[in-house]
């Protein structure tokens, strides 16, 4: 299981490291200019981040972070967030489906969704893409979870 992220924390990173110059658009390759969604590998490929910025702001962040194998494939833990504006307005769906045909073409098996059992905005998106869960304990905090496991087609 991947637990070490906090979505909100990294998208606010990515903004850091662009308005700092130590990511900038150049290095990021477009998966969907129409949309302005950009990709970004970490140099082991451990974090893959895909993001939709305009104007030098990052408006939506998807971020994968590589976790336990799953069944002897390899497995990436999914992470998402979106600035105030941005919320219940599609983003996050439309970076999800078109970073998963990414992953799935650079060999990408499973993608794991570990989400508090309050959260229920992030659990409708979970829920457009997963197709069921497991009820599970979060081994750091204790607290309930939704487990979703997605194999890519």
């Amino acid at each position: 299981m991947q637990h070490d992220s906090n979505p909100i924390t990294g998208m606010a990173g990515l903004q850091s490291a662009l308005n700092a110059g130590h990511i900038t658009k150049k290095e990021m390759s477009p998966i969907c200019k129409a949309n302005k969604i950009f990709k970004t590998i970490d140099s082991n490929g451990d974090r893959i981040t895909y993001a939709v910025i305009k104007n030098g702001k990052v408006h939506a962040y998807v971020a994968y972070g590589r976790a336990e194998d799953y069944q002897g494939d390899n497995c990436y833990g999914i992470f998402y967030a979106s600035t105030e504006s941005k919320r219940r307005k599609g983003l996050i769906s439309m970076i999800i489906r078109k970073s998963l045909l990414d992953m799935k073409k650079d060999g990408t098996t499973y993608i794991e969704a570990i989400i508090d059992i309050d959260n229920e905005p992030s659990i409708a998106v979970a829920e457009k893409f997963f197709k069921k869960y497991k009820e599970s304990t979060d081994g750091l905090t204790g607290e309930p979870i939704h487990q979703y496991m997605l194999k890519l087609p």
